[in-house]
């Protein structure tokens, strides 16, 4: 609010809070957005690969197809791990808020 001389300025209130209000569903709008991001995926070796084209709206069966694609190791195979989380193939790298130049850790699944 702004006071001057002890008047409120509605009008500049409101168009203050209007303006508010856009800069947020535009943040909003823009966080929506898929972004492309390069992210890291370690094996238990420690061999990183580089997946330099990720968007943030991937799916993490997308992820495991691309490690698929670069190491050959069967999506059925893999499991990936993010700050301690099992990622589920389903969830976005962006519900996981992966962001540019993280790591993924891989981990192989047994198979008997």
């Amino acid at each position: 609010m702004f006071f001057t001389k002890n008047v409120l300025k509605i009008g500049s209130l409101k168009k203050r809070v209007v303006l508010d209000v856009e800069r947020k569903q535009l943040r909003m709008i823009l966080s929506n957005l898929p972004t492309i991001i390069k992210i890291y995926v370690r094996d238990i070796y420690n061999f990183k690969i580089v997946l330099e084209k990720v968007k943030t709206c991937d799916t993490i069966s997308v992820i495991k197809h691309m490690i698929e694609m670069t190491r050959g190791i069967p999506v059925d195979q893999q499991r990936l791990v993010y700050k301690g989380q099992l990622l589920e193939d389903e969830r976005t790298i962006a519900y996981y808020n992966i962001c540019n130049n993280s790591i993924i850790d891989s981990v192989m699944r047994m198979v008997c």
